[in-house]
C-alpha cells in the first residue's frame, strides 16, 4: 500500500475513533497522519495543513485547548501565506480557531474571528451557501456565549428559514437549526415554545433518521432537560432512562455521549429528592470520564467532579463538597488559565458553600473577585455577571448587611428587566430574592406585594404545578406570617405541601420542608399539638435521609425545640437544642447565624429554667459571634440585648418579661432563597457547533458540541 493511501486510511480511521469517542487512539492516529504528510509532501503543502487542523480538532476533543490553539495559529498563517487570505480552506482554518476560542473562554476573539468569517463567505460564497448558513450558526451561538440572546434568537432564526427554504424542512441541517433555536428559547425562558420546537425535532429525527440515530436521541435529551426546566421531573427521568439505555446500546457504555446521559440523568434524581440513586451515577460519570478523558480534561472537571461536589452540597456533606470544589478550582486555574469562565465558575460555586459553612468573608471575598473578572471578560451586563452579583448580595445578607444587599438586588433586578425581560424566569427570581430582603428589613408590605407578583408570572409562564412556582406561593406564606394573617400563611402552605407531596413524593427535601413550613404556621397559631406532631415527623425524616450532621437536621431541631419552649417543656427543649448546638459548632462554627440562633432560644431555655449564670454565659459567647457576622442592626443582635437585659443580676428570676421566642427573622427565614450557580443543575444539552475537517477531495463535518448550562439552584 502506498504511503498515499496508508496516509487516507489512516484518517478515516481516526475519524471513526472520535465518532465513538476514542480521542486518544484518533489523536495518535492524525499524528501519524501529519508525520506522513510532511514527509512526502513538505510542510507547507496544503494537504499538511490540513492534516494540523484535524491534530487540532483532536487535542479539542481530548481539552488540550492551548495545543489546539497554538497549531490553528500556525495553520491559519500558513494557509494565508499559500492559499490567501479568501480560499475556502483559510476560511475553514479561522472558524475552526473560532471554536477553539470559545472553549478557552476567548469570547471576544471567537466573535470578531466569526464575524469576518462570515463576511468573507457571504462575499465569495453568497448568503445562501451551507458554509454561509454553518458561520451563521456559529457566530449565533458565541452571542448566546457573550449573553446576546435577542441577537442570537435572531441569527438562528435566519438560518433555520435559510435551511427550511434551501434544504427542506426535513433535512437533518433543518433540524439541528430548529434545535439551535430551541435552547436559545431555553436562554430566554421560553420554555413552552422551546418544547414545541424540540417535540417537532424528534419527531422528524424519528421519521428521517430512525429512532436508533445518535441524532435522535440527542433530541430526546434536549427534550427531556426542557422538561426539567418546566418542573416536569418524572416525564424527564422517564425519557432520559431511554435515552441512557439506547447510548449503551449503540454507542456503547464509555462513549462521551453516554457518560453525558448518564449525568443528566443524575442530576434528575436530584431534583426528585432520589440522592443514593443520584449519588451512584455521579460517581460512575466521574470514574468513566477520568478513565475515558483523563483527570484533567475539562469535561470531568466540570460534568463529573463539580457535579458530584454539588450533590454532596445538597446532601449537607459540605466538607466533602468543599475538598472536591478546591480540586476543580486548582484544575481549572493549571487548565485553562484564571480569567477562564469556567475557572471563575469554579471560584462563585466554591464560594456558595463558604456561605453554607457560615465562611461568609471567604465567601464575599471569591465573589467580589469572582465579580471583577466577570465584569472585565464578559461584561456587565453579562447573565454570569448579574447571577455573581445575585450571588454576592445573598452573601450581604448573611453578613447582616441589608442595605448593600438591597441595592445590589436592585441592580440585579432592573438588569434582569432589561435584558432578558420581566417575564423570564432568572427575572422573577430577582424579584423573589428582592423580596426576602424586604423581609428582612422588615417592610413587609412591600415583600408582601412583591411576592404576589412573583407568584402571579409564576403561575403564568411557568405553571401552577411548577416547582418555582410552589417555592413562590411558600414565601409569600413565610411574609402572611409576619404579617400576623395565619390563616391565609396556612391555607397557602398546606397547598404548598399538598402539590409537594403529589408531584415529588413524601420523602423529597422539598415536601419535608414544606412541613416543616407549616409546622411553624401551626405554631404561630397556638396549635401546638399540630405543631409538635408535624415536627417531629419532619425531624425524624431528616434523621432518616440526612443524617444528624445535616444543616436541614439542624433546623428540624430547632423548630421542634421552639414548639417545646412555646409549650413550657423546657427540659425537652434543652435536650433537643444542646446536642444540635454540639453539633452545629463542629459543622457550621460558632459564627454561623443558625449557631447564633439556636444559642439565643437555648439562652431563653435556660432563662425559664431558672439558670440565669449558663443563660448568662451563653449570651456572652454569642454576643462577639453575632456582632463580628451580622452587626448591631441585625435582628439577632437585637434579640440577643433583649434577652440579656431581661436577666437579674443574681440569683432567681425577678418579674422581668422574659422575652418571647422569635421566629426565624434571619437569613434562617427565607426559605427558600434562590441562588444561581454558574455551572450544573442542567445537565449538558447537545448544542451543534460546527468545525470543518477537510482531507484531499474529502469534506467532513465534525458535530462537536458540549455545553453547560446554567440555571437557579434553590437552597
Amino acid at each position: 500500500m502506498s504511503d498515499e493511501r496508508i496516509q487516507n486510511t489512516s484518517w478515516v480511521l481516526a475519524v471513526l475513533y472520535s465518532k465513538v469517542g476514542r480521542f486518544d487512539e484518533a489523536e495518535a492516529l492524525q499524528r501519524e497522519v501529519l508525520n506522513l504528510s510532511k514527509e512526502i509532501r513538505g510542510e507547507r503543502h496544503p494537504d499538511t495543513i490540513t492534516a494540523s487542523n484535524n491534530l487540532a480538532l483532536a487535542y479539542r476533543n481530548l481539552g488540550r485547548f492551548d495545543e489546539a490553539e497554538v497549531l490553528q495559529r500556525e495553520m491559519l498563517k500558513l494557509s494565508k501565506e499559500i492559499l490567501g487570505e479568501r480560499h475556502p480552506d483559510t476560511i475553514t482554518a479561522s472558524n475552526n480557531l473560532t471554536v477553539t476560542y470559545r472553549d478557552l473562554g476567548k469570547f471576544d476573539e471567537a466573535e470578531a474571528l466569526q464575524t469576518d468569517v462570515l463576511k468573507l463567505r457571504k462575499e465569495i460564497l453568497g448568503d445562501r451557501h451551507p458554509d454561509t448558513i454553518s458561520a451563521s450558526n456559529n457566530l449565533a451561538i458565541t452571542c448566546r456565549d457573550l449573553g446576546r440572546f435577542d441577537e442570537a434568537e435572531t441569527l438562528h432564526t435566519d438560518v433555520l428559514k435559510l435551511c427550511k427554504e434551501i434544504l427542506g424542512e426535513r433535512h437533518p441541517d433543518t433540524i439541528s437549526a430548529s434545535n439551535n433555536l430551541a435552547l436559545t428559547y431555553c436562554d430566554l425562558g421560553r420554555f413552552d415554545e422551546a418544547e414545541a420546537i424540540q417535540r417537532e425535532v424528534l419527531k422528524l429525527g424519528e421519521e428521517i433518521l430512525g429512532e436508533h440515530h445518535p441524532s435522535t436521541i440527542s433530541a430526546s435529551d434536549n427534550l427531556a432537560l426542557t422538561y426539567c426546566d418546566l418542573g416536569r421531573f418524572d416525564e424527564a427521568e422517564a425519557l432520559q432512562r431511554e435515552v441512557l439505555n439506547l447510548s449503551k446500546e449503540i454507542l456503547g457504555e464509555r462513549h462521551p455521549s453516554t457518560i453525558s446521559a448518564s449525568n443528566n440523568l443524575a442530576l434528575t434524581y436530584r431534583h426528585l429528592g432520589r440522592f443514593d440513586e443520584a449519588e451512584a451515577l455521579q460517581r460512575e460519570v466521574l470514574k468513566l470520564s477520568k478513565e475515558i478523558l483523563g483527570d484533567r480534561h475539562p469535561n470531568t472537571i466540570s460534568a463529573g467532579s463539580w457535579e458530584l461536589s454539588n450533590l454532596y452540597y445538597k446532601l449537607g456533606r459540605l466538607d466533602e463538597a468543599e475538598a472536591l470544589q478546591m480540586d476543580v478550582l486548582k484544575l481549572s486555574k493549571e487548565i485553562l488559565g484564571e480569567r477562564h469562565p469556567g475557572t471563575i465558575s469554579a471560584s462563585s460555586n466554591l464560594a456558595l458553600t463558604y456561605r453554607n459553612l457560615g465562611r461568609f468573608e471567604e465567601a464575599e471575598a471569591l465573589q467580589r473577585e469572582g465579580l471583577k473578572l466577570r465584569k472585565e471578560i464578559l461584561g456587565e451586563r453579562h447573565p454570569d455577571t448579574i447571577s455573581v452579583s445575585n450571588n454576592l448580595a445573598l452573601t450581604y445578607c448573611d453578613l447582616g448587611r441589608i442595605e448593600e444587599a438591597e441595592a445590589l438586588q436592585t441592580d440585579v433586578l432592573e438588569l434582569r428587566k432589561e435584558i432578558l425581560g420581566e417575564r423570564h424566569p432568572d427575572t422573577i427570581t430577582a424579584s423573589n430574592n428582592l423580596a426576602n430582603i424586604y423581609g428582612d428589613l422588615g417592610r413587609f408590605e412591600e415583600a408582601e406585594a412583591l411576592q404576589a407578583d412573583v407568584l402571579e408570572l409564576s403561575k403564568e409562564i411557568l405553571g401552577e404545578r411548577h416547582p418555582d412556582t410552589i417555592s413562590a406561593s411558600a414565601n409569600l406564606a413565610i411574609t402572611y406570617c409576619h404579617l400576623g394573617r395565619f390563616d391565609e400563611a396556612e391555607a397557602l402552605q398546606a397547598d404548598v405541601l399538598s402539590r409537594r407531596r403529589i408531584s415529588l413524593g413524601e420523602k423529597s427535601l422539598d415536601t419535608i420542608l414544606a412541613s416543616s413550613d407549616l409546622a411553624v404556621v401551626f405554631r404561630l397559631q397556638g396549635r401546638l399539638p399540630e405543631a409538635e406532631k408535624l415536627a417531629a415527623e419532619v425531624l425524624q425524616l431528616r434523621l432518616e435521609l440526612l443524617g444528624d450532621k445535616h444543616h436541614e437536621t439542624h433546623l428540624a431541631c430547632y423548630r421542634l425545640a421552639a414548639v417545646y419552649y412555646d409549650q413550657g417543656r423546657f427540659n425537652e427543649a434543652e435536650a433537643q437544642l444542646v446536642s444540635t448546638l454540639d453539633s452545629m459548632r463542629n459543622i457550621l462554627g460558632i459564627n454561623h447565624y443558625k449557631t447564633t440562633a439556636t444559642m439565643l432560644l437555648l439562652s431563653k431555655v435556660y432563662r425559664s429554667l431558672n439558670r440565669i449564670d449558663d443563660a448568662r454565659e451563653l449570651l456572652v459567647a454569642a454576643e462577639p459571634a453575632i456582632f463580628n457576622a451580622l452587626g448591631i442592626v441585625h435582628p439577632q443582635y437585637l434579640e440577643l440585648q433583649e434577652t440579656l437585659s431581661s436577666l437579674p443580676a443574681h440569683g432567681s428570676v425577678s418579674d422581668a418579661t422574659v422575652p418571647p421566642h422569635i421566629p426565624e427573622t434571619s437569613p434562617t427565614t427565607q426559605t427558600p432563597l434562590t441562588t444561581d450557580p454558574i455551572m450544573g443543575e442542567k445537565g449538558s444539552r447537545n448544542l451543534v457547533v460546527t468545525t470543518e475537517s477537510i482531507l484531499l477531495m474529502v469534506t467532513l463535518t465534525s458535530l462537536l458540541g458540549f455545553a453547560l448550562y446554567m440555571s437557579r439552584r434553590r437552597l
